[in-house]
């Protein structure tokens, strides 16, 4: 697979981090792979390409999702009301009316509870209107349907055997950018960038414009 007279430097709006460098290049072997009808497609590699188009739709209706309820936190605040609650120094938050019961006990506090109810319908209310006008609960079960199929495609990845170093490399790939919390996080992470690393330069892609901590060069250290 590795050319020594084709050295291949990706453009430099493609090389904002590791992940970005390898998922080009792997995503070009794929289609590479596939004009070609003497060729093996490494079904991990396969896989892998649908794994990828299923993790970067979950993080794109995930963030969707989180915009719609920091917009519905920001604008409308969540449907609870703060209860009065007999010894605590701090108002309790209450969600539902059971919980407004239970932290208001007592026939002498019944007018208190009806209030908080009225109060809690108002903001119950507001809240749904404001979700189906902005489509957040919408965003919030696509983005766990999304979830749930990445996760089935990963499980997937991980059971289907590699037979080319492409699919072995697309597998490192996938273990980063699934678990990785980022750059330069000691072992097993800063390792394993280092491996995916040497793939990309053992197949002539250019990885110079890359840090250190990008490209795993930083040591293995647990942090």
């Amino acid at each position: 697979m590795a050319d020594s007279d084709n050295s291949r430097t990706l453009p430099s709006s493609i090389q904002r981090n590791l992940f970005a460098v390898a998922s080009n290049f792997l995503v070009a072997e794929l289609e590479k792979n596939a004009l070609d009808d003497a060729a093996v497609i490494d079904p991990a590699l396969r896989v892998w390409h649908d794994w990828m188009s299923a993790f970067d739709e979950y993080a794109r209706l995930t963030d969707v999702q989180q915009r719609l309820e920091k917009l519905l936190l920001q604008t409308i605040g969540l449907p609870q009301v703060r209860v009065p609650a007999a010894g605590e120094v701090a108002p309790v938050l209450a969600r539902s009316e059971a919980e407004i019961d239970a932290l208001l006990p007592g026939e002498d506090r019944g007018g208190q509870r009806d209030a908080l109810k009225r109060d809690l319908v108002v903001r119950a209310a507001a809240w749904k209107q404001a979700d189906e006008a902005e489509g957040f609960s919408r965003a919030k079960a696509l983005a766990h349907i999304a979830g749930d199929r990445q996760a089935e495609l990963l499980e997937s990845l991980w059971l289907t055997p590699a037979l080319s170093t492409a699919g072995m490399a697309a597998k490192v790939h996938a273990v980063l950018r699934h678990g990785e919390p980022g750059p330069d996080y000691g072992f097993p992470w800063t390792p394993l960038r280092g491996v995916l690393a040497d793939f990309l330069i053992q197949n002539g892609v250019s990885i110079d414009d890359l840090s250190a901590a990008e490209a795993g060069r930083t040591g293995g250290r647990s942090r």
